[in-house]
């Protein structure tokens, strides 16, 4: 969803997810929550990611390790 510009001039994008992972342990965990990009445009005037913000809908409960790959 196109939330509008900062005073930047940044475009805000929100967006929900629901992650489900499982680990070779056979253990299942599901994750949801909201994203939020910023995204500014350079000099050429396509739209880049400035700024990406995860807030995790159960984020005071204690989680195992999270695994990220890049």
């Amino acid at each position: 969803m196109i939330d509008g510009e900062t005073a930047a001039g940044d475009l805000v994008v929100h967006s929900s997810f629901q992650l489900g992972e499982w680990r070779n342990n056979e253990v299942q965990q599901h994750l949801a929550g909201a994203c939020t990009h910023k995204l500014r445009r350079d000099a050429g005037g396509a739209w880049q990611l400035h700024m990406k913000r995860i807030d995790l809908v159960n984020c005071d409960a204690r989680l195992p390790n999270i695994e990220v790959f890049v």
